[in-house]
This record gives C-alpha cells, structure tokens and sequence, in this order.
C-alpha cells in the first residue's frame, strides 16, 4: 500500500464516520493540516506512529507481515476480485 492509498483509506474511512479533518485531527492528535497532507498523498515524511494515531482515531488497525506470509495482502485480494469481476477480463 502506497501514500496515495493510505490518504485515500483515512479519508473513506474518516467520512463513513461522519468525521471532519478538524475532528480526526482532535483524536489523532495531530494537525488538521497535516491530516489534509495524508489524504492528499502529500505527506511524504509520515512516521508510522502518526500512522498509528490515525487509524487508532477511526478504529483501524495496520499489520506487518512477512512478504513471504502465507495469508493473502489488501493487494491481493483486491487484485483477485478485479479479476473476477464479470466484462473487465
């Protein structure tokens, strides 16, 4: 998962939640600009606790794995179902 996909993550998530930038910023601890940066995919200078806080605040969780895990990625599994879709083979 890239910058560009973990903004897009906190910023689906934050607004299923009903969240604003300002109110994310309140329980992550963090900025409302610096929340702006991370769904933007401009934050290029993240560290993972501010990656923490976040998904602390929307009830989220991370996993680090073993590339060699046999349990299957979010890549993967988005990749398998985009191939299963019907008229996008």
């Amino acid at each position: 998962m890239d910058i560009f996909e973990i903004g897009e993550t906190v910023r689906r998530k934050r607004k299923e939640l009903g969240y604003t930038q300002h109110r994310l910023a309140q329980l992550s601890g963090m900025s409302r600009t610096r929340i702006n940066q991370i769904e933007s995919g401009q934050a290029f200078d993240m560290k993972l606790g501010s990656i923490a806080s976040i998904l602390d605040a929307l009830g989220m969780s991370f996993r680090i794995s073993d590339a060699r895990d046999s349990r299957p990625v979010y890549e993967d599994i988005r990749k398998e179902s985009e191939s299963d879709a019907p008229g996008l083979g």
